[in-house]
């Protein structure tokens, strides 16, 4: 046996060796085999509960376990609803409507042996079915991401909610159901289209879904805005000239869908994107419905940059500007008369935007350039004067856009004596509360001194500022009042002059009469009164009576102002004026008389047209009234 079993491994060795090899490598086969034991099955479920897919497999080796849902692993990591237990079943916790699919189970486990592997098993697919719907509905607009579309724009608003059935939709729109029409409106499912939308297509929509066994979700309020962003039809140009002291209108008009809000801000002298100041209505300025904005009393503080914008919920647009101020002269030369062999200054100052350049020219002649110098501020300084210098010189003000020039004249004479101006004013007068500049003007070779003093009084006091020849009084009181004397020097001689200053009180109504309706026979009261330095006198005047005093008999003007018009008839209807005056102002208020009679009273149109009508009278008969009125009350001031 032996024998032959050794020949058997001479004739044999090498497809003896070759089964031993296929036969332990059939054994390692068999101890590494895998089979899936559990498939998982196809389940229906609701949303938000937990569902377990079973799944199991058998092996000597260990098992590792993955699912795939719609061909795609699914990653625990990633979702922690998700869970893969040790015996192969995958756990999900609340079911989602995005779970619904198809789930598959592979079981792997390593190969044992010299061929080192892994071996893979897949389940059979099971559908997952997830009944339910969203929590609450999403309007997504077309065109995406917007909210705001201009003027005839084709939009669709589709109101997504994930579900698992179809269902019904309602949309709302500011708390009115939708319905199609027009045209333009219609609903396509889920979706709500608007062709050639307007304004008035504007507002918060709603979208519900309902389906049947499930409920119904509603979305949020989706605010929608459908205009045009504004364009400034008018505005300033790029630089605006002003003048100081004056009104200005600026014109800003701007359109749009809804009409645009119109803001100004002023910026400042200096242009700046980050500094500015809103505009308001106030005693500076106003800005009218038409968005022109008025400046009143235009000040060196008001000159710069301003913008002017207009702005809706579709967007905003503004426009810059410059107001600059022209060339003005600040000082202006004044005619003189110097003595031979004497120095002068012809003084010329301007300011403007930009600062201008100052120069000097004479007519007749060039100017001695040994003699003449001009200064830093603008002033023509003059020395060592000859009689050839008189004549008339020319102050000139120029910048890059603008020329301005005045004349001055100079006049030589051979001694230096100081006179007064023929414009000198002796008497003045001032208002309570204003502030009051005294002027005493002298010619004479310079520099001349000039002090102030007032009659009765051993020092001015210290509202009063000294400016040379002039005195300026700040917040005037009544003891202000009286004789201001100026007293002019130089080196050569003096002269005295004086100032009446009389001080009134503002004339002002404290009570102003209001528009009256009576019937006939009733008796009016209107009551006026008013209050002034020197006190105002109250006079009662009828339109239409040439300024014709009121008959006594049937008006009585008390002293207090009031009028009372007794036993009224429809002939008493018409304007009547309250005019209050003094010897330094006058005013007036107007005011309305409405009579009532009965119908029989009032037939015979002409009359009662001819009590009403009377706008209807032409200017020349009020200017002939006011001219009237006028001499009656200085006549009744001034007897």
């Amino acid at each position: 046996m032996d024998s032959l079993l050794c020949h058997a491994k001479r004739s044999y060795a090498t497809p003896c060796w070759l089964c031993l090899v296929l036969l332990v490598s059939s054994l390692t086969e068999s101890q590494s085999s895998l089979t899936l034991t559990t498939h998982p099955s196809s389940q229906t479920v609701l949303a938000g509960v937990t569902v377990t897919l079973k799944c199991s497999a058998q092996s000597n080796r260990k098992i590792t376990y993955e699912w795939q849902h719609n061909n795609n692993t699914i990653r625990t990591d990633k979702e922690p609803r998700i869970t893969i237990r040790d015996d192969g079943s995958l756990r999900i916790s609340k079911t989602e409507l995005d779970d619904e699919g198809m789930y598959r189970c592979i079981a792997t486990t390593r190969k044992h042996g010299a061929r080192r592997g892994k071996l893979v098993r897949k389940s059979r697919q099971a559908l997952l079915t997830v009944e339910g719907m969203c929590s609450e509905a999403v309007i997504v607009t077309r065109p995406t991401h917007m909210t705001k579309f201009p003027v005839g724009t084709d939009l669709s608003l589709r109101c997504r909610c994930q579900s698992s059935g179809t269902g019904t939709v309602k949309w709302i729109k500011n708390g009115a159901t939708v319905r199609p029409g027009n045209g333009r409106i219609s609903l396509d499912h889920r979706k709500l289209i608007i062709n050639s939308t307007s304004f008035a297509d504007s507002g918060n929509y709603t979208c519900y879904v309902t389906i049947d066994g499930l409920g119904t979700a509603k979305s949020q309020k989706l605010e929608i805005w459908v205009g045009d962003k504004p364009q400034i039809l008018v505005h300033p140009p790029s630089r605006l000239q002003a003048v100081i002291g004056q009104r200005m209108f600026i014109d800003c008009l701007s359109t749009g869908i809804p009409p645009p809000d119109l803001y100004w801000y002023y910026i400042g002298p200096v242009w700046s994107e980050h500094v500015k100041h809103s505009i308001t209505n106030n005693s500076k300025y106003t800005i009218l419905s038409n968005g022109t904005l008025v400046i009143r009393n235009l000040h060196t503080k008001d000159i710069g940059f301003y913008e002017c914008g207009a702005s809706n919920i579709m967007g905003s647009i503004s426009k810059q500007f410059e107001i600059y101020v022209p060339i003005t002269f600040t000082t202006k030369p004044k005619n003189a008369t110097v003595a031979i062999g004497k120095t002068t200054v012809l003084r010329c100052n301007a300011t403007g935007t930009p600062e201008p350049d100052i120069s000097w020219g004479k007519e007749h002649g060039g100017i001695d350039k040994k003699r003449f110098r001009q200064l830093s501020n603008g002033n023509l300084y003059i020395r060592d004067v000859h009689m050839t210098d008189a004549g008339q010189y020319f102050c000139i003000a120029t910048t890059k856009g603008d020329l301005k020039e005045i004349k001055v004249t100079l006049r030589v004479v051979e001694s230096d004596v100081i006179k007064l101006s023929h414009s000198h004013k002796h008497s003045v007068e001032a208002f309570l509360g204003a502030r009051r500049k005294i002027t005493c003007d002298f010619h004479g070779s310079p520099p001349i001194s000039v002090t102030w003093s007032k009659r009765g009084l051993d020092k001015l006091p210290n509202r009063v500022e000294y400016h040379g020849t002039s005195l300026v009084i700040k917040k005037v009181t009544l003891s202000d009042a009286g004789q201001y004397i100026c007293n002019a020097s130089n080196a050569f001689s003096s002269d005295t002059t004086y100032v009446n200053v009389s001080v009134y009180d503002p004339l002002r109504f404290l009570h102003r009469p209001s528009n009256k309706t009576a019937s006939v026979g009733d008796s009016v009261w209107f009551h006026c009164a008013a209050t002034g330095s020197p006190k105002p006198r109250i006079t009662w005047l009828k339109y239409g009576q040439g300024g014709r005093p009121l008959d006594e008999e049937k008006y009585k003007a008390h002293a207090n102002g009031s009028l009372n018009i007794r036993e009224v008839q429809l002939s008493d209807s018409g304007r009547y004026f309250c005019i209050a005056a003094t010897n330094a102002d006058l005013k007036q208020i107007t005011v309305h008389l409405g009579v009532k009679g009965n119908p029989k009273q009032n037939e015979g149109g002409p009359d009662q047209a001819m009590m009403f009508n009377s706008a209807g009278m032409d200017f020349s008969h009020a200017v002939v009234v006011t001219i009237y009125v006028l001499t009656m009350i200085n006549l009744m001031i001034f007897p």
